[in-house]
């Protein structure tokens, strides 16, 4: 017996293509028909399992006895290394935690392992609940068994995982690790594209800019993946570059906690270039070549000193306070003193 459940189309850009803001959420929707549906099969017995997994009309079956599932062992569930959601922080996880203390949560989705997996269950949705159980030291969690999917079939992984997680927000940098594992196993971008939604490989390459990183940018952005988009390690890629590892490590702290727009972004980080190219301007040491004071009436209204600022060069400050009056007057006379001096540095 079968019966089907209706997906609601996911939101997404006019083309179809999966939108990737600033934010750093992905509203990716199914590469199938925005109708995809999942066909929930009743059982009575896991015998039923093989005879299910090698019908070739059961894509994307998801097996379960309604109402009564699989009770694993948590030692026996691994998360599938092509999940879609890989990053999690611990708070979303301890909130988890004590739902599951609370309630019942609905069951996670497993497929067999084969390989080094042999004899665990993978798992392709629920692994958030899968952490939640172990840190609160639960020993089993019910799971439905899609026996349809193919281990060896990354790509199709990754789909299905997709269409399973239906409730839960995938970020730029779930996707990002799920395109880096994608390409080490030999898929070209166009294939990882399309696995994940995306329409070209352009927004496989704006992912990848993650791991140009230093390590520590993306363990800090780690602690806010809504918010540390595919632009914003763009942006920051860049910065660790042109302002210094420690320069970019406090902006984007502060980004995250406050956050900031990109423009706001890219503001602190101007800012932090002009201070840098201020700092790392030629200094030189100044010798006191002579000094002399400036009096009027015999007494000191100022002071004229020459300096030598480097090799072959020197430099008068007059430094005095006067009465407007007599400002003026000696602002006439280095006027008429300085026309003269050049007049006559022109003729020597």
């Amino acid at each position: 017996m079968a019966k089907e459940l209706y997906l609601p189309p996911v939101p997404s850009n006019k083309d179809g293509a999966p939108k990737i803001g600033f934010g750093g959420v992905v509203n990716t929707p199914p590469k199938w028909s925005p109708m995809s549906r999942k066909t929930v099969t009743e059982l009575d017995s896991p015998a039923q399992l093989k005879a299910l997994a090698a019908d070739d009309q059961q894509t994307f079956d998801v097996v379960t006895n309604e109402g009564k599932y699989f009770q694993i062992p948590l030692g026996k569930l691994r998360p599938s290394p092509f999940n879609v959601r890989k990053v999690r922080t611990p708070d979303r996880i301890q909130e988890i935690a004590q739902t599951l203390q609370e309630k019942q949560r609905d069951p996670i989705t497993v497929y067999e392992g084969t390989g080094q997996d042999a004899g665990f269950f993978m798992i392709v949705s629920g692994v958030t609940r899968y952490m939640a159980a172990m840190s609160v030291g639960m020993s089993h969690l019910d799971a439905q068994i899609d026996a349809s999917i193919d281990s060896s079939d990354p790509l199709t992984i990754v789909r299905v995982s997709h269409l399973h997680n239906d409730t839960a927000t995938e970020t730029d940098l779930d996707h990002a690790f799920v395109a880096r594992d994608l390409q080490v196993a030999g898929y070209t971008l166009l294939q990882v594209a399309a696995a994940l939604g995306y329409k070209g490989n352009r927004q496989i390459t704006r992912l990848n800019a993650y791991f140009d990183l230093p390590e520590v940018l993306l363990d800090i952005g780690k602690t806010r993946p809504d918010k540390f988009s595919a632009p914003m390690a763009e942006i920051f890629k860049g910065a660790a570059q042109s302002i210094g590892e420690d320069a970019a490590i406090t902006i984007l702290k502060t980004a995250l906690s406050k956050d900031l727009s990109r423009r706001d972004i890219e503001k602190l980080i101007d800012v932090e270039k002009r201070r840098i190219a201020r700092d790392t301007l030629p200094r030189t040491r100044s010798t006191r070549i002579a000094t002399q004071d400036f009096k009027v009436s015999g007494e000191k209204v100022g002071t004229m000193t020459v300096l030598q600022t480097s090799p072959g060069k020197h430099r008068i400050q007059l430094d005095t306070t006067l009465a407007p009056e007599m400002a003026e007057q000696l602002s006439e006379q280095l006027g008429a003193l300085l026309k003269k001096f050049s007049a006559d540095m022109e003729n020597a």
